[in-house]
């Protein structure tokens, strides 16, 4: 929905209101944040990016397999 967004005394500027889950979960992007965002989502191969969170999710914990040799 369009919004106008306020950055300080006497400056406007137009904007968009995306709502994230529900209408009380939103962020307000101007157009320059949109066209960022809409690149990032369009250019990340979400394929290689889930493979690398579920290879994550499957290491365990950092010091685990460390050992103190003397």
């Amino acid at each position: 929905m369009p919004v106008v967004l306020d950055c300080g005394p006497g400056m406007r500027e137009a904007g968009v209101r995306m709502c994230i889950n529900n209408r009380n979960n939103f962020v307000d992007m101007n157009f320059q944040k949109i066209l960022i965002f809409y690149n990032m989502i369009t250019k990340t191969d979400m394929y290689c990016t889930a493979c690398n969170m579920l290879v994550y999710a499957k290491t365990a914990p950092y010091g685990i397999n460390r050992y103190r040799i003397e």
